[in-house]
């Protein structure tokens, strides 16, 4: 399992509102479907692998 770090716009907000996550996901597809559960409004912006955990 990795963790990865996420940078993305929180597009609800009337401004450019930037936000950051961190999700353990065994690859990069389960990440983004964390991701979209969590924050379905999210915009990304970057994502970065940290680390095994």
């Amino acid at each position: 399992m990795y963790n990865y770090s996420i940078t993305y716009q929180d597009t609800t907000q009337p401004n450019v509102v930037y936000k950051g996550c961190n999700i353990n996901a065994d690859n990069i597809m389960d990440c983004f479907l964390a991701f979209n559960k969590l924050h379905p409004t999210g915009f990304i912006h970057g994502v970065k692998l940290n680390d095994l955990v």
